[in-house]
Parts: C-alpha cells; sequence; structure tokens
C-alpha cells in the first residue's frame, strides 16, 4: 500500500455509496456508525480517553487538553480536518505520525473492515471517521498511549469516534450550524452532540450553552448516570484579556485559581476554551499538573488557521470561522485590537453561513470579497452569494480563486481579514508560502 493508497481508502467505502444519496440527506439516512464499532474496540487499548464535540472550537480543546496530559502520560490525539498533510490528524506524544506509520496501519485496518464492507449494501458505508478512528487506534496501542484525546467530526450520534470506548467526554458551546445533517434547532443539535455521553463515559465536561442546549445536555446526563461538569459552575475563566500577543486570563477549577495563564492565540474563546480543556484533563488525572508545568503547556498551544494573524504589517488574520456565532468572535477580536476599515474575504460553501458571517463584518468592513475553494467537495456560487448579500443592502465583490483574493486584498491597503472553510484556509497558506 503506498501513501496516496492508504489516504484513498479512508475515502473508497464512502464515495462508492455516496452516488446513493441526495445533497439533503440527513445524517440518520446516510451515516451508519455501527458498522464500525466492532472494529473500533478490537483495536482500542483502553478507555482513559476524551471524546470531544460541540459547534466549535473542539479542535482548540482537543489540542489544549494533549498538551496539558503531555508530559505526564504517553498521549494520542486524533484531530480533523487537517491543513496541508493528512498526518497532521494523528499525533503521539504531540507529533504528527509518519507516512510509514501511517501506511502501517491502514493496511491493517483494510484488512480488518474488508470482511465488513463485503456484506454492505450498495448505499451503506464504513464511513471516513470510522476508518480513521480505527487506524488511530492501532497506532495508540502499538506505541502504548497512556491517555487519548479524540475529536468528533460535526456531530456525535451518528459520528464513529464516538465507537471508541471513552470515560470522559467534553461538550463545547452549541449553536446553529450543519442544520441540513444535525438538526434545525439548538436544542435539535444539542441532542445530537449529547450522544457523546455513552454507557461508558463517567465525567462530561460541559462548555457555555444556551438554556435550551445545557437542558437537553443534563437531560442526557442524567439518562446515562454520568456526572457532569459545567461552565460557570464548576470552572470558569476570568479576568480575559486579548491582543495581538495572544490571549491571558485566570482560570478557577473546582475552586483552584491558577492566575494569568498566558495563552498565544487570540479571541477571549480561547480562554474558554483552555478552561474547558484544564477541566477535562483534572478530572481525567485527578487534577492538574504542577502549576508550572500547567503554564507551560498552555503557552505551547498552536492552532493554525484559527484566529492566526499571518502578518502585522499589513495586518492580515485568518480563521475557520463560517457561521454567524463564530463571526462574532472575529468582530471581538477585531475590536479589541482597534481595527476598523477592513478588507474581508468569506471563503464558505453556499450550504454554510455566508450571509450570516458578512452581515456581521459588515460593519468593520470597506470592502468584501468573495472567493471559493478549490475543492470538488464543497459548492461554491460566489456570483450567486453576491446577489443574495445584495438583497441583504450588503455590497460584495467576487474573486475567481483565493489566490486572487488574497492578492486583490493586499492591494486594498486595508486590515485584511479572510474567513473560510478549511480547504479555503489551507490554500491561504499555500499562496503565502505557508507550511
Amino acid at each position: 500500500m503506498t501513501r496516496k493508497e492508504a489516504e484513498d481508502y479512508v475515502y473508497e467505502s464512502y464515495l462508492t455509496a455516496d452516488r446513493c444519496y441526495g445533497y439533503d440527506t440527513a445524517d440518520a439516512e446516510r451515516r451508519f456508525p455501527g458498522y464500525s464499532a466492532d472494529v473500533i474496540r478490537r483495536l482500542c487499548p483502553h478507555d482513559e480517553a476524551v471524546v470531544i464535540t460541540g459547534s466549535k472550537g473542539k479542535g482548540s480543546v482537543a489540542v489544549m487538553a494533549e498538551a496539558i496530559l503531555r508530559g505526564r502520560y504517553c498521549t494520542g490525539l486524533l484531530t480533523s480536518p487537517h491543513l496541508s498533510d493528512f498526518c497532521e490528524r494523528f499525533r503521539i506524544d504531540g507529533t504528527q505520525v509518519s507516512d510509514d506509520m501511517f501506511v502501517g496501519h491502514m493496511a491493517r485496518v483494510r484488512q480488518e473492515f474488508e470482511p465488513v464492507r463485503a456484506g454492505l449494501p450498495a448505499d451503506r458505508c464504513i464511513s471516513p471517521m470510522g476508518v480513521q478512528a480505527a487506524a488511530a487506534m492501532s497506532m495508540f496501542a502499538e506505541a502504548g498511549v497512556e491517555r487519548m484525546v479524540l475529536e468528533c467530526g460535526k456531530g456525535a450520534r451518528y459520528d464513529d469516534v464516538n465507537n471508541v470506548p471513552h470515560r470522559y467526554a467534553v461538550i463545547n458551546t452549541v449553536f446553529l450550524e450543519h442544520t441540513r445533517e444535525l438538526g434545525s434547532t439548538v436544542a435539535e443539535i444539542a441532542a445530537d452532540k449529547a450522544h457523546v455521553i455513552t454507557s461508558d463515559t463517567r465525567v462530561v465536561c460541559v462548555g457555555r450553552q444556551q438554556a435550551e442546549a445545557l437542558e437537553v445536555i443534563m437531560r442526557r446526563v442524567r439518562a446515562m448516570g454520568a456526572e457532569a461538569m459545567v461552565y460557570g459552575r464548576d470552572f470558569r475563566c476570568m479576568n480575559v484579556r486579548s491582543g495581538h500577543g495572544g490571549t491571558t486570563f485566570d482560570a478557577d477549577i473546582c475552586g483552584s485559581v491558577y492566575k494569568d495563564l498566558s495563552l498565544p492565540l487570540i479571541g477571549t474563546f480561547q480562554a474558554e476554551n483552555c478552561v474547558l480543556a484544564m477541566a477535562v484533563c483534572s478530572a481525567m488525572t485527578g487534577g492538574l499538573p504542577p502549576e508550572e508545568q500547567l503554564r507551560r503547556a498552555v503557552a505551547s498551544v498552536s492552532r493554525p488557521g484559527r484566529m492566526e494573524i499571518l502578518s502585522s504589517d499589513p495586518f492580515m488574520l485568518l480563521d475557520a470561522c463560517i457561521n454567524r456565532a463564530s463571526g462574532a468572535g472575529v468582530i471581538a477580536c477585531i475590536e479589541s485590537m482597534g481595527l476598523s476599515g477592513c478588507c474581508t474575504v468569506i471563503g464558505i460553501p453556499d450550504d454554510k453561513d455566508y450571509a450570516g458571517v458578512a452581515q456581521v463584518m459588515a460593519p468593520v468592513s470597506d470592502f468584501i470579497l468573495l472567493t471559493a475553494s478549490d475543492n470538488p467537495h464543497y459548492r461554491f456560487t460566489p456570483d450567486c452569494q453576491r446577489e443574495t448579500l445584495r438583497s441583504m443592502g450588503i455590497g460584495a465583490d467576487v474573486a475567481r480563486s483565493v489566490r486572487e483574493s488574497v492578492d486583490r486584498a493586499l492591494l486594498t491597503g486595508r486590515p485584511v481579514v479572510i474567513l473560510g472553510t478549511t480547504s479555503v484556509v489551507t490554500e491561504v497558506r499555500s499562496v503565502l508560502g505557508l507550511k
């Protein structure tokens, strides 16, 4: 098996079945995590794992939690999507796995799944998330990983990562997103994500929530006999200050207070992500590491493409923002730095909330530029998006590629804010020569 064959195998079963579905087919009718459950559980080394879901920030919480656990334990981290290299999704003790390791374990996983695939109807598949989760379990078992940190995809109920036995779970803030797949209300989306609490789960850490989402989550907590740690009640961040250099904050974790923690990520929401990671690590290990070790872990976190300042002169900010709620976080960050009159580039697929992002960004934007990604799996029609924005009273122009949008934005001489789906983030970094 070559590296390309290994990567292609992740999607092979899904692409075969996907032709049987329509664009609006719900997750309940196209994703069947039961097909991967036995393989994942057979390869899984143990249940000392946390599975993380939420509408935003789950990847950041995963990276932060792994950084805090590393040093005391051998750690395994599974995240998605990647920016430039598929193997970014798999890390052991903070280091991306090698091509040889990835290929070797994918070959093993293929052997495990072929008997399952042989019995599937044409419209059923092994999910890409199931293949990745199985590969991660195989890698982590061989490496002797002691604590696993795993990020779900968009949901939890139909997400194969949730098949990994896990004693701990995290539900970050839930809001309206992926409504086509997960539900049309916050309560429906929270109900999907609350399935991260399984019969294996002992403790779930819950981020800041709207009342209707929290009610649904706590109902699931009680039904599954788990214990909940809730933001604002059991842990919180305080005195948050965010600027060009990152974010400084105080953390209260079950009554233990840590002053002036320094996180090299901008945005007050990153402080909330960090205390959520701290809370679940405390639950997983019976307490946080010594304070100096904790400070070093928090200060080491890196999240390319997430509120990332690419340049200070000219100012250029890049964020994987695809909905109004995330756009509000971008606005808060921009305003905290005293910026206005921006050139905002928006590269968001048609089925995501490009209009909400544009509406939020319009007051701080002198110029809005709509662009598309080269990724064939997303549907972008910038010309149609422009007409939608025009009907809302928002002016915008269109670029035919990410490269053109970056070049045109820089020529405006304004602060540049680039917001878009992960494939757009990847293309922006490639255009600028960043890895």
